[in-house]
């Protein structure tokens, strides 16, 4: 397919305003494409040149793409500004810049991502004139929309009202049972987190076949989630003997740790996998100090592995005890929480202190200021076997063959309460030591990867607020305000909920005060990436809450608030007494709060 050809649908998907609309787009596209187009696709609606654990940064800023188009579009800055704004998009103003009698080339949808990947390749000094260059020279010689689009992808934001939930849909609907195929097509993804890879899978194989895709250390897989519940008598409740553990405050760390060279054949048959091996030897997965090899993965599967090289040394070590047991063993795979500790007087550092962690450069500034420490609480691969199926009692046994390896690898503390008042006096044990809860966890669960369910359930609660916990939302506009506020041209926040069952954002409270001049501005900064001149049709708004600027899904914060009541006047039918903006949240915009979890909250308040 010609990516122009390939334009007109992404149009078609930005001007559409119905969710099913949007699937049936996705459906006829797919039906038009073979398999690797398709894939390469996937990564476009999302973005994106492969999934987010691959390095794929074009380290391309705001202001050079501003500089570019200035040059492509003949304009001085302020002529640029002022199209700017009455376009709300950089690359809205690429395409109204386009004549019809500028030359053309007609390029596949292979050869832009080829092309996108060669950009990415541009590496050192002068290298940001070089992409200048190459991309202004792209745009003179394409079309409209293979223009706006391209440059799209290259800020990573596209605007579409589709994510990889929206993927997997359509997906499902290519099939003949679409229902009972979807829970197969998911777990393909969740197993691998590759939307471009589940894509080309599911068009090229039979549903018999995608059953067999397994787990595969090197490329990170969708954690476990929790479930909330109100109090710890309902808790008991649902499980009878349960495991209680701390719950840490810092960053869900996925860590993978194999012995000596690393073989790449499970990711041979990727799409991006020969960008990344064969024509980019200088870009790795894997940090190559030692003969114990470490990758470290968010929650949100992204790399984490530079971040934090004390504890890559830790899991050395690990590595070492590990392969040095099990000699025939080439990898393990565990899941733990980075907390900031405190050296010196060993206590837990602010949530806050540990994202200062997660940077790019200066690292060992960081480290000095900020040491970190792992609590590991799970496995998800042991001596060549997939863990994901064994009970977590077992599960817990096969950690404590690592205990006190190494300093920063530590092992979550298990509790096992027989009546709700130890359980309680647990909780206060950690709540007093600065942690935000407890976990607790049915010993004979097993590790159900992308999903909530009862076998895990968070309990948080602070004696001045009425909720069990925090609830994490998604900006979907902003007002500007009145008074001191207009000033800073944003005075109030529209915030949202998921709804999974429906794959849309639903409106729940508007958050207003409590904020500093400098804290507004930060979230307008941040808030503005994600402008759009029009409702996306996975968001529901209603009339009377119109924002003055709409939000793509992708800010994230967490709020608290009094209590949950219901209202006629939010699409969720549900609002937020008194909400009170707590901080950012680095997660998918399909990973916050759901109705489901509102509703849950609301009846057991």
């Amino acid at each position: 397919m010609f990516f122009n050809d390939l334009g007109e649908y992404l149009e078609k998907l930005e001007n559409t305003t119905s969710r099913l609309a949007l699937r049936d787009i996705l459906i006829e596209l797919f039906r038009k494409q073979d398999p690797v187009e398709a894939g390469i696709t996937s990564y476009f609606l999302t973005g994106k040149l492969a999934p987010k654990f691959v390095p794929q940064e074009f380290n391309i800023s705001n202001s050079l793409i501003f500089n570019i188009v200035k040059d492509y579009c003949h304009l001085g800055e302020t002529e640029l500004k002022q199209k700017l704004a009455l376009k709300g998009d950089i690359s809205n103003v690429i395409a109204d810049c386009h004549s019809a009698d500028k030359s053309t080339q007609r390029l596949s949808t292979k050869a832009i991502y080829e092309f996108l990947w060669e950009i990415i390749k541009i590496q050192g000094n002068g290298s940001q004139e070089r992409k200048s260059t190459k991309i202004l020279t792209f745009l003179k010689q394409n079309s409209r929309l293979t223009n706006k689009y391209v440059i799209r992808i290259i800020l990573g934001k596209m605007r579409l009202g589709v994510n990889e939930r929206t993927i997997l849909d359509a997906l499902a609907y290519l099939t003949e049972a679409p229902k009972e195929n979807k829970n197969i097509i998911e777990h393909v993804f969740y197993i691998t987190s590759d939307i471009g890879y589940t894509v080309s899978e599911v068009l090229q194989k039979d549903i018999s076949e995608l059953k067999n895709i397994t787990f595969v250390p090197g490329t990170p897989i969708a954690p476990k989630l929790v479930e909330r519940e109100a109090s710890i008598e309902n808790i008991f409740k649902r499980i009878e003997n349960p495991y209680e553990e701390p719950k840490y405050d810092g960053l869900r760390c996925q860590a993978h740790v194999f012995k000596g060279e690393i073989s790449q054949k499970h990711i041979q048959d990727r799409i991006w996998a020969k960008f990344i091996y064969q024509e980019s030897p200088q870009v790795s997965l894997f940090n190559t100090e030692s003969d114990i090899k470490v990758l470290l993965f968010s929650r949100n599967l992204e790399s984490m592995t530079d971040m934090f090289p004390e504890i890559v040394q830790g899991f050395s070590a690990v590595g070492q005890k590990l392969f040095n047991e099990y000699p025939s063993a080439t990898a393990f795979v565990f899941d733990g929480e980075v907390v900031g500790v405190n050296d010196i007087t060993n206590e837990f550092m602010p949530f806050q202190e540990t994202m200062r962690r997660k940077r790019k450069y200066k690292i060992a500034d960081a480290q000095e200021q900020t040491p970190v420490k792992i609590f590991l609480f799970d496995l998800i691969f042991w001596n060549n076997t997939t863990t994901l199926d064994i009970p977590l009692n077992k599960r817990k046994e096969y950690l404590t063959k690592i205990k006190d390896v190494h300093s920063n690898i530590l092992i979550t503390p298990v509790h096992s309460p027989k009546t709700s008042k130890e359980a309680t006096d647990i909780f206060y044990t950690y709540v007093e030591k600065g942690l935000e809860g407890v976990i607790f966890k049915d010993p004979a669960s097993m590790y159900t990867i992308g999903i909530r369910n009862f076998d895990w359930i968070k309990y948080k609660k602070s004696m001045k607020k009425e909720l069990a916990d925090t609830i994490d939302v998604v900006i979907l506009g902003y007002y500007y305000g009145s008074g001191r506020l207009a000033k800073l041209g944003i005075g109030a926040l529209l915030a949202g909920i998921y709804d999974k069952e429906n794959d849309s954002f639903l409106t729940i409270t508007k958050i207003g005060t409590g904020l500093t001049d400098e804290l507004w501005q930060e979230i307008k900064k941040k808030a503005d990436e994600y402008k759009v001149n029009h409702m996306l049709p996975n968001i529901k708004i209603p009339k009377a809450l119109m924002p003055d600027v709409l939000l793509a899904p992708g800010l994230i914060v967490e709020v608290e608030a009094d209590e949950i009541t219901k209202s006629p006047l939010h699409s969720s039918r549900f609002a937020l007494r008194f909400p009170r903006f707590k901080r950012f949240r680095n997660k998918n915009a399909y990973d916050i709060t759901t109705l489901q979890e509102i509703k849950e909250m609301w009846q057991t308040k």
